[in-house]
């Protein structure tokens, strides 16, 4: 009886060894299969990326279309943002809808005027000028189209647009046609590096209509008073103090067509001429 039982203990016993190796070998056999499924699944991604980067590449044409409608669609999302951000804005604002909108134009064109170079005060006070003086360009729309015209028109030619604009907002209605042959001319008489400082000096110069004018009557008055002055001498004198150019011609005391004591000019004028020429008020 006692072998019988330990005959069926070994039996089992073999039983569970035999199971247990079975499972190894499926566990095995199992590891071996997922290892051979990942090799082939990493070969056809392989292959299926190298297809796609050999047939999916865009051509140059198609890459410029496509660029191009990307850029359209930021254009409409920017534009869409804008009149969001603007109808919101005249919404949340107290008051009439004129008030509001009035100070949302403001603000845009601050914006526009800052992003331009001019600093949060400087563009605050153009953005207010304008808007006071009822000026055409008092919507920033119209004045970013204006600013990029004048900048094509005179920028090439020495003008800090950005600059010209803090220091005499009003130059922004400045004729474009008048203002680029102002500028031509100043570059010919003066020279051209000097055309950026006289128009920065002297805004006024790009909307004159009798530049050559005033140019020759100022050489004229500066000769009446400083007799041993040269052509070369008034036209450095007037790159210097191209304001000069507003206010001697105008003085009555030249009329006389006689020499000029430097003393009968009013005292701003002879200050600006003293520096001008270099002359000292005697």
């Amino acid at each position: 009886m006692a072998r019988g039982v330990v005959a069926r203990c070994l039996a089992r016993a073999r039983v569970r060894t035999r199971a247990r190796e079975r499972r190894a070998d499926d566990r095995s056999s199992a590891s071996r299969r997922r290892a051979r499924a990942g090799r082939r699944r990493a070969t056809e991604d392989g292959a299926a990326e190298d297809s796609t980067d050999a047939g999916g590449r865009l051509s140059e044409a198609e890459l410029d279309a496509a660029v191009e409608e990307a850029r359209e669609i930021l254009r409409e999302a920017c534009a869409m943002a804008d009149r969001q951000q603007r109808e919101e804005l005249t919404r949340m604002m107290s008051g009439t809808s004129a008030r509001a909108s009035a100070a949302v134009e403001v603000l845009r064109a601050e914006a526009l005027l800052r992003g331009r170079g001019l600093s949060e005060s400087d563009a605050s006070r153009v953005a207010k000028e304008l808007y006071a003086e009822d000026d055409l360009y008092q919507e920033a729309d119209l004045l970013a189209v204006q600013i990029d015209r004048l900048e094509r028109a005179i920028g090439a030619l020495g003008v800090d647009i950005s600059e010209m604009i803090s220091r005499s907002p009003r130059t922004i209605s400045t004729d474009l046609a008048r203002a680029t042959a102002n500028v031509m001319r100043i570059r010919d008489v003066f020279g051209a590096n000097k055309v950026g400082q006289m128009v920065m000096d002297c805004p006024k110069m790009l909307a004159c209509e009798d530049l050559d004018d005033r140019i020759e009557r100022t050489r004229a008055c500066i000769v009446k008073i400083f007799s041993s002055e040269t052509q070369d001498d008034t036209t450095y004198a007037i790159a210097e103090e191209p304001n000069l150019l507003f206010t001697l011609p105008d003085l009555p005391v030249f009329a006389r067509g006689l020499s000029v004591d430097i003393s009968e000019l009013p005292m701003s004028v002879q200050a600006m001429l003293v520096y001008a020429t270099g002359h000292e008020n005697e």
